[in-house]
């Protein structure tokens, strides 16, 4: 088809080229995917440990007010629950959210869920 070598080489070049912008794009992609994630646990996981003190040492009659500007500053949201389980501050996500995982994080433990809850 392409007679001339100087025609095939340039074409070869620029095809090692693109292939290697694609790899590249592909394995940076991956790798900010992995390294953002495991900062996204680590900055919730201290956040959250924060929002608790904060709501220790706040009323719990303005819990709702608290919760809710927090809300708006971290750009998220955030659930308060009392003992036996019932929301008493912040967004209800008893429709998304098992009561089950609500009483394992009661209990001390840590609940992992992805994106779209």
């Amino acid at each position: 088809m392409f007679k001339s070598l100087y025609i095939r080489v340039v074409l070869a070049f620029i095809a090692a080229v693109v292939i290697g912008l694609i790899a590249a794009f592909i394995l940076t992609s991956r790798f900010f995917e992995q390294q953002f994630q495991q900062w996204m646990e680590q900055d919730t996981s201290s956040s959250a440990g924060d929002i608790a003190v904060l709501l220790e040492r706040t009323e719990p009659n303005r819990w709702k007010e608290t919760v809710a500007l927090v809300e708006h500053m971290k750009s998220c949201s955030i659930s308060v629950y009392d003992r036996p389980g019932h929301l008493i501050a912040g967004t209800d996500f008893s429709d998304r959210i098992a009561a089950n995982d609500v009483r394992q994080v009661l209990d001390g433990g840590k609940i992992t869920v992805g994106p779209g809850i």
